[in-house]
């Protein structure tokens, strides 16, 4: 009997996990940086704030969704796309102008390869029945 291990599901699911996590760091490294270039010459530091809210709101579903992709656990990308959803409705919403506002399509990709993982998991799990 052959038991349905993760190295059976298709590299090409992880992999957009791993793509997902890149696009979510890679757009919200580039806003805090155009908040902070924004924001630098005026009176008031926004600088610890920033920082404060990129570690709070982006890496926890980003380190979610990236050992979610690498270890083929389909519930932490389930887990990472609702936790991003507050701050990626906020790109969306309020951050209307330029690549920001598809910080969204993002977050999808982590719906989209944690249903696709949990798919080809079950359906490895019943050949393995059979």
């Amino acid at each position: 009997m052959v038991r349905a291990t993760p190295e059976k599901v298709p590299f090409l699911i992880s992999i957009m996990g791993v793509m997902a996590t890149s696009g979510n760091l890679g757009l919200s490294i580039a806003a805090l940086a155009a908040i902070a270039t924004k924001y630098s010459s005026s009176s008031f530091d926004t600088g610890a704030e920033l920082l404060a809210v990129f570690f709070v709101l982006t890496l926890p579903p980003a380190a979610l969704a990236l050992y979610g992709s690498l270890r083929t656990k389909p519930l932490f990308l389930l887990l990472a796309f609702v936790t991003s959803l507050p701050f990626s409705f906020y790109f969306w919403c309020f951050i209307a102008t330029g690549i920001y506002k598809y910080r969204g399509i993002f977050d999808l990709f982590y719906l989209v390869s944690g249903i696709a993982m949990a798919i080809s998991l079950k359906v490895l799990r019943k050949e393995d029945l059979k």
